[in-house]
């Protein structure tokens, strides 16, 4: 079967990084992105399971921290990164 061109956009960080995972694992970029695509079309799904971070354990202890210290008026609020900054 012939291949195809396809152009797509990806965050330059995140593309570094899975060039540096697929090379250890003895593939390119193209390779693992072909290898992933046949996976999800034999499954007809994506072939892993994408879970939402902001219900992580670390997460939901954070937040009950925080609420308590609210509560109590012993709050330091300082700044952290938001869950869609760390995607």
């Amino acid at each position: 079967m012939p291949a195809v061109s396809t152009n797509i956009k990806i965050d330059a960080d995140i593309k570094s990084q899975a060039q540096e995972l697929f090379e250890r694992l003895g593939m390119n970029l193209s390779t693992a992105i072909n290898v992933f695509l046949r996976q999800a079309v034999r499954e007809q799904a994506i072939p892993f399971h994408i879970k939402d971070t902001f219900y992580s354990e670390t997460n939901i202890n954070y937040l009950k921290k925080i609420t308590a210290e609210i509560d109590s008026g012993k709050a330091m609020l300082e700044k952290h990164e938001l869950i869609e900054d760390a995607l």
